[in-house]
């Protein structure tokens, strides 16, 4: 297939690029400008994402041509990173929480790619009443992000809670600077992204889903399963700690609305 060709394909499919907003409009020039070199590679991504460049200032560089970027979203949450005790009370296969650090980044950055963004949907540190950490021993938690190859956002898990509360002196901007510092792109308390189309709710508690989107969430680990009539749980528990990717979230969707939402026994499910 011709280049030429090739750009009618893409022209014809009108998206929406999230990363722009999120993660500034320089970075996403870069990364264009080498997605336009790899045409074979972005037609083999094509399926999995609805987005496109905006027509901002910055893209219409007389070098910025209207091009594909494909930017994936992956999900995981309640790591609980540091402590060996979460490998023992979720019965996780691992003897030592270094050797499940280091499984997760190995698998994690066999699924992604540097632009692509990682929503980490609560709890990535472990900390609680009866595990306490300083705060240098949770700042070099979070720093293990930076072995990871793509844009990573945090969103507040309880221990995250906790650890503002203790450590940050409830000031949630404090603790936001210290994981940008570690190398996360951001933190929020939640977020609502768009894929393909529809909106997403991310939380890290399933009781604070709202209607009318899809929910991804966590907190619950393995103990409420996988669906839920308002969503998904995105917890690593769920996935054998792989990355759930936005192509796995649709596939998901797709079997939830075909078989769970027209079971009687779990309309009456919240």
């Amino acid at each position: 297939m011709t280049l030429k060709s090739q750009r009618q394909i893409y022209k014809k499919e009108k998206l929406t690029l999230i990363g722009v907003e999120q993660f500034g409009a320089n970075k996403y020039v870069s990364e264009m400008l080498r997605y336009s070199k790899m045409y074979e590679s972005v037609k083999k991504f094509a399926e999995y994402s609805e987005h496109t460049t905006q027509d901002t200032d910055i893209w219409k560089k007389k070098y910025i041509k209207r091009e594909r970027i494909i930017i994936m979203n992956f999900f995981t949450a309640d790591l609980h990173l540091g402590a060996d005790e979460i490998l023992v009370r979720e019965n996780r296969p691992f003897k030592d929480m270094n050797e499940f650090e280091n499984y997760c980044i190995s698998i994690w950055n066999k699924q992604v790619k540097k632009g692509d963004v990682l929503w980490v949907v609560g709890d990535f540190v472990n900390y609680n009443n009866n595990y306490k950490l300083s705060k240098k021993e949770v700042e070099n938690i979070l720093a293990i992000v930076k072995c990871i190859n793509c844009n990573v956002i945090l969103l507040i898990g309880n221990g995250e809670e906790r650890i503002i509360r203790d450590l940050y002196n409830n000031d949630f901007e404090q603790f936001r600077l210290a994981c940008k510092e570690a190398g996360f792109y951001d933190a929020r308390h939640d977020t609502i992204t768009e894929m393909q189309g529809r909106q997403f709710y991310c939380n890290h508690y399933p009781r604070n889903h709202r209607k009318n989107m899809v929910n991804l969430f966590a907190h619950t680990h393995r103990a409420t399963g996988l669906w839920k009539p308002y969503g998904l749980n995105v917890g690593c528990d769920l996935n054998h700690f792989r990355l759930f990717s936005e192509t796995e979230i649709f596939r998901l969707l797709e079997m939830k609305e075909k078989w769970w939402d027209t079971d009687i026994d779990n309309m009456c499910m919240e």
